[in-house]
């Protein structure tokens, strides 16, 4: 009998305790973040926390749709300019104060206030005076985002933005008010953190991890799995499978070019590879000389050879690109390959030693100039291979790797000549690549190209309402970019990436957003 009771007592613990178990995922993040404030993040990893500490408008679903956030539904004009929002009932901060439509007018305010300095201001300047806001020629009270009441927001466009709810899944997220004046800049810090999101913000130590814990006060948290969720810094990708594999990591978001084929023999169970809407890319500073000659420009582009990066060095489903812009965004229209880079590599490399030559440099007066990068393997590895390209023309150049966010902080003042970047695009849409080429996008042309021509381009393409001809002018766009080579684009990625078994809900799709809201985890 005593026996039979123990064994009841302790059947009933174990249960207990698998119950209490903390579900929880560890995901391996691109970098450290600088800040957690939603209005100045400046890169994808830092976003990517972001995301999860606040919810805007709109949110992401699983596959990247778009699902209603804080706004249950939203309502547009024929002609595309009026978007009215009706918020959820009962929503909350964190902290329990009421979050109403006053705060998304705040919010949008203060993401456009030069003050606030957001790099990624520009994204939306199709919001009524935006623009003048951001560049400070207007009035804050100007901007097309007004209350109507407490739960109706009614935002005003310059021109019809059918990519706007895509982009506000990621941008326009809501900041607190009460705790942003109260507390001052370091306010999205823990013991002082305020969102609206999934999760809260539990704990941060720097290069080692930042914990998320579930938000009690979200609208659907009953619905949520995952009890916490941790991002790690994870730029040393070897470093990173070691960890995956002592179970330290649930997730590394990139593998070395080197270590694809041992993955695929001794890890199959959890390697993801599909493909990306991202581009690799070179930034030319056309501020700086001599790569405001757009001759030296086109040869270092005419020299890469991308069939033999991609198909002999990457090897991992990666898609040469010609043009910033993906081809699966451009619809019928497909890849756009600008002349200059249509012929065989001896050819193209015969007219890029002529164009340095015109432009004033030979084997006795080389092109000498530094190239950035950031401090990752696969990188620096695909950077020694473009460096090796280029020594076959009258070139000495300088690789010079950093950490990410000093790379990012240069590239975006002006602090470089020629510089390794990336993007993923925040909408499926032409505009989302373009844009970063723009005379107006601020920090983020980080090439400082300026043509009036694609900028007039960029800005018919915003006012045509048929999608047929919008798509021929961001091609009219596409070819000017071709001509001035202001970015040699390289390659469209394709994700290879180590995920647990154990996780379930993380789908493969192009856009690889992965909310911690989907996410589940077994034994």
């Amino acid at each position: 009998m005593f026996k039979t009771v123990v064994a009841t007592l302790c059947a009933i613990v174990c249960l207990s305790g698998a119950v209490l178990a903390e579900s929880v995922v560890h995901r391996g993040n691109r970098g450290e973040p600088d800040t957690l404030d939603p209005h100045k993040t400046a890169n994808g990893w830092e976003a990517s926390i972001a995301t999860e500490l606040f919810m805007g408008l709109t949110a992401a679903g699983p596959r990247g749709q778009v699902l209603p956030g804080v706004a249950q539904s939203w309502t547009i004009s024929d002609d595309g300019l009026t978007y009215r929002w009706v918020l959820r009932e009962g929503l909350q901060w964190s902290d329990g104060q009421a979050l109403t439509s006053a705060d998304i007018v705040y919010s949008y305010r203060r993401l456009l206030d030069p003050a606030t300095a957001s790099p990624f201001a520009s994204l939306l300047y199709a919001i009524k005076n935006a623009e003048g806001i951001n560049t400070g020629g207007a009035n804050a009270s100007s901007l097309g985002v007004r209350a109507e009441d407490d739960l109706t927001v009614v935002m005003t466009l310059e021109h019809p933005a059918p990519y706007l709810p895509q982009l506000l899944m990621h941008r326009g997220l809501p900041a607190p008010r009460h705790v942003v004046e109260a507390v001052g800049p370091r306010w999205a810090r823990p013991g002082t953190f305020v969102g609206n999101g999934v999760f809260t913000l539990a704990e941060w130590v720097p290069q080692s991890h930042v914990r998320l814990e579930r938000n009690p006060r979200f609208f659907d948290a009953e619905s949520i799995a995952l009890d916490a969720l941790y991002f790690h810094p994870a730029e040393n990708l070897a470093a990173a499978i070691t960890q995956f594999r002592a179970g330290e990591l649930d997730v590394v978001p990139s593998l070395p070019q080197d270590r694809l084929a041992w993955v695929e023999e001794n890890m199959p169970g959890a390697l993801r590879v599909h493909p990306s809407l991202g581009v690799e890319y070179l930034v030319f500073n056309t501020n700086r000389p001599p790569f405001d000659d757009v001759r030296v420009r086109q040869a270092l582009s005419m020299a890469v050879a991308r069939p033999v990066l991609v198909n002999n060095f990457l090897k991992g489903g990666e898609i040469e690109a010609y043009s910033i812009v993906h081809p699966d965004v451009m619809g019928n229209l497909g890849v756009y390959r600008p002349p200059a880079l249509q012929s065989n590599d001896a050819g193209r490399l015969k007219q890029a030693e002529e164009l340095l030559r015109d432009a004033g440099y030979d084997r006795a007066n080389t092109l000498k100039f530094t190239a950035r990068f950031n401090n990752q393997d696969i990188i620096a590895a695909t950077m020694d291979v473009v460096a090796r390209m280029w020594s076959r023309l009258p070139v000495e150049v300088e690789l010079l790797g950093s950490d990410t966010p000093t790379l990012y902080a240069d590239t975006r003042s002006g602090n470089f000549e020629v510089a390794r970047a990336a993007w993923y695009p925040e909408a499926v849409d032409p505009s989302a690549y373009l844009y970063l080429l723009k005379s107006t996008s601020g920090p983020m042309n980080q090439s400082g190209f300026r043509n009036p021509n694609f900028d007039e381009l960029l800005n018919q393409a915003d006012r045509e309402v048929d999608p047929q001809k919008r798509l021929a002018l961001y091609r009219q766009a596409e070819v000017v970019l071709g001509n001035d080579q202001p970015v040699a684009p390289l390659f469209f990625y394709a994700y290879r990436m180590l995920v647990s078994p154990k996780i379930r809900g993380w789908e493969n799709y192009n856009r690889n957003l992965h909310p911690g809201r989907f996410l589940s985890v077994t034994d």
